[in-house]
């Protein structure tokens, strides 16, 4: 984790009533791989219906397009179910 994540997550487990915004720009492709290596595997697909062994056969290229996509303020998370 990055200096600026780890200060973050120590602010959030100090002052519990914090609220964070702008947080995308921490968000690098070396944090989201590593993110996806710890990910729960059994998971079910998305809600974009997208199972995660399919997600992972374009990984880099997704990451990419995810961490352009931050950078310019155009991803949005798609909708919970």
């Amino acid at each position: 984790m990055n200096e600026g994540l780890e200060r973050i997550a120590l602010r959030a487990k100090t002052e519990p009533e914090c609220r964070f915004t702008a947080l995308a720009h921490h968000l690098s492709g070396d944090f989201l791989r590593d993110t996806w290596r710890r990910l729960n595997r059994r998971g079910a697909a998305g809600v974009d219906g997208v199972a995660m062994a399919a997600y992972e056969e374009d990984l880099d290229e997704h990451i990419c397009e995810l961490v352009e996509g931050l950078k310019r303020h155009y991803y949005h998370a798609p909708d919970v179910r």
